[in-house]
């Protein structure tokens, strides 16, 4: 039997139920979000393990070979052009963001608003501008709570082991900074994901530094020696922009060529600082002819749900209905026996 998920199932009661079915036997096939925005990928089991990924049905679907391009083209431009679409400020006139502020402000949001305003002070205590004193690799934190972390990363729901564990495999001389993700301070900030004391804890362990939110991400990225992240955007930003990307998250990267990716969930502190060192000394580096040939394979393997060529979806209902359609493609290849 198999058991067909449109994302990995995260809610508690959602994800119990299929892996009981999985450890009574049943095949579990998932979609996942790949580095393409607008393609997602079949994935077999619930674990984050290698081995995983599974090449799309046999039905034929077109290589999109200039998308790719359009879109790595865009990683390596400005910003500005590449912001993802939940990192932008809608434009709002006056009286329609009084009429929105006169219909959220209950007693609910008043207290989410006040504990957003606690967070910020937090992390504007903690932040420093002594940034880019040496070599430094960067960690982007994700928003949480989102699928990329619970349940898809296991013991890295934590990011605090995520950081740990790089920290403890620095390089003599290197520092780790650390950048928060955008909408913990600008959306809603959620208190059991940035606990009192969190950013604290993450400056407690050696050579770390939490960077101010105004700086540039992609300058941080172009100075850093590498960048690390669970499965966030900023590692398909990285490899577009030459530098080697340090995931947490096996299957998202699994259909890449050897060399582009350093998967710490799979690797020892041990294997990471090894690594780090050959990375720092300039013996790993970015193949760009690889890099678009496992472009291509992640586009040829998952399920393209996109109907234009905006690699970028610029709101989430347009992310929305292309994960629909893309996910309606994949239930055919199922029915068809074929995944």
């Amino acid at each position: 039997e198999t058991v067909f998920c449109g994302t990995t199932p995260h809610t508690v009661e959602s994800w119990l139920v299929v892996r009981t079915l999985e450890e009574y036997g049943a095949r579990v096939v998932r979609l996942i979000a790949s580095p393409l925005p607008w393609v997602l990928l079949p994935i077999q089991g619930l674990t984050n393990t290698a081995g995983c990924s599974l090449t799309g049905g046999q039905n034929p679907r077109p290589m999109r070979s200039a998308v790719v391009d359009h879109y790595l083209s865009l990683l390596r431009g400005d910003y500005l052009a590449a912001t993802p679409y939940y990192e932008k400020k809608p434009v709002r006139s006056i009286p329609r963001r009084l009429l929105s502020a006169l219909c959220q402000w209950g007693p609910r949001e008043l207290m989410r608003y006040a504990e957003k305003l606690i967070i910020k002070r937090e992390f504007k205590r903690a932040a420093s501008r002594r940034v880019g004193d040496g070599p430094y690799a960067v960690y982007f934190l994700h928003y949480q709570p989102e699928a990329n972390t619970l349940p898809e990363a296991d013991l890295y729901v934590d990011q605090f082991q995520a950081v740990k564990k790089l920290s403890d495999a620095m390089p003599s001389g290197m520092s780790l900074l650390i950048k928060e993700h955008p909408s913990i301070l600008s959306k809603r900030s959620d208190r059991r994901w940035r606990p009192a004391g969190f950013y604290e804890r993450l400056l407690s362990l050696p050579n770390t530094c939490i960077c101010p939110q105004d700086l540039d991400a992609f300058e941080l990225i172009d100075r850093a020696v590498f960048v690390a992240s669970i499965a966030g955007v900023c590692l398909t930003e990285a490899m577009a922009r030459g530098k080697v990307a340090v995931t947490f998250y096996t299957p998202r990267f699994a259909l890449f060529r050897n060399g582009l990716v350093v998967d710490a969930n799979l690797c020892s502190v041990t294997e990471l600082r090894a690594l780090f060192s050959q990375v720092s000394e300039g013996q790993w580096t970015v193949n760009e002819g690889q890099l678009r040939e496992s472009f291509e394979v992640v586009m040829s393997s998952g399920y393209d749900g996109a109907l234009d060529d905006t690699c970028i979806p610029q709101s989430g209902s347009q992310s929305a209905r292309n994960s629909e359609r893309a996910t309606c493609l994949a239930i055919r290849d199922v029915l068809d026996g074929v995944l």
